[in-house]
Parts: C-alpha cells; sequence; structure tokens
C-alpha cells in the first residue's frame, strides 16, 4: 500500500522536471528563479498569513536587473481534455482558492505553466491566472453516469494560453 507521503514525493520527481524545463526558458528570458520546494521536499512550499496556510506556487520569479516578481505553478500534463469541442488542460480545482489568495497576500501575479510532453500540441503554455478565472470550467470528476474518475478540476480553454518560446 502506498502512502501519501509516497504518493506526494513520486509526484514531487515527476513535477521538478517539469519545473525545471520552465525555470530554463525563464532564465533564458532574463528571469531570476528561486523554485521554492527547495527549502521542504517532503511538503508543498506555503506562506503563513494570519491564521492561514497558503500553498505556493511552484516557482517565485522576477526580471533580472529589477521589475515585478511573479509567481509560476507547473503542471506536467500527459493529456489535453475535449469538452464540447474546446481543447481545455487545468489543475485540481482545491488550488485554486489557493493560488488567488498568493494574489491577494502577496500582490503579485500567479502565472500558470502547463507543460504538455505527450499528446499534442506539444510545449509550454501559459497565462496569468487572473486572465484564465473568467474562462474556466469547474469539472467535479464525475463521468456522465456518476462515477468517480478524476478529483474535481478546474479547466482553461488552450486558446487562452500562449507558448512560452
Amino acid at each position: 500500500m502506498t502512502s501519501r507521503d509516497d504518493d506526494f514525493a513520486a509526484k514531487l520527481e515527476v513535477g521538478k522536471d517539469g519545473e525545471r524545463v520552465v525555470a530554463a526558458r525563464l532564465l533564458r528570458r532574463g528571469c531570476s528563479v528561486l523554485p521554492l520546494y527547495q527549502f521542504d521536499a517532503d511538503r508543498a512550499p506555503s506562506v503563513l498569513s494570519g491564521d492561514q496556510r497558503i500553498v505556493l506556487p511552484d516557482l517565485l520569479c522576477w526580471p533580472t536587473g529589477g521589475g515585478e516578481q511573479f509567481f509560476v505553478e507547473v503542471k506536467l500534463k500527459h493529456q489535453w481534455v475535449r469538452w464540447n469541442g474546446r481543447r481545455e488542460t487545468g489543475f485540481s480545482a482545491r488550488l485554486l482558492p489557493h493560488y488567488q489568495a498568493v494574489q491577494t497576500v502577496t500582490g503579485s501575479s500567479v502565472y500558470v505553466a502547463f507543460v504538455h510532453e505527450v499528446a499534442a500540441p506539444l510545449g509550454i503554455f501559459v497565462a496569468d491566472l487572473a486572465r484564465l478565472i473568467p474562462l474556466r470550467r469547474e469539472w467535479d470528476g464525475l463521468s456522465p453516469s456518476g462515477q468517480r474518475v478524476s478529483e474535481p478540476l478546474t479547466l482553461f480553454p488552450a486558446d487562452a494560453l500562449r507558448e512560452l518560446l
């Protein structure tokens, strides 16, 4: 039987691959990058604010030489979702309130980077979360027959993302 800690550790290793790819692209574009998982590999990075523990995105970034800092949440994806003819990608619905709170507490933008390596189109696709929120679709993770096939997801249209070159 796999423990919750083992599952988190396995996902962290896979996630680090996606973070390295995104961090390398941002470095080439003139950003400095602070990978937040390096401080505690046993749990997601978080910020304490008042009585809240808010899960942080994976990377804290800022333009080298100055400029507004921003966070990047990296999601390594294996497929796109099609819903009513719309191509979508997304993340666990439980994380959206955390990322919105990060924006509020820090005053910094949160970008989401979806790394698609298996199903076309391939690449790293990004967007400012604030611009994606009005376009999102929430899915409860249930099939039409009512069977649970996934955790609840927050999904965004592919055409709202741009490729990070």
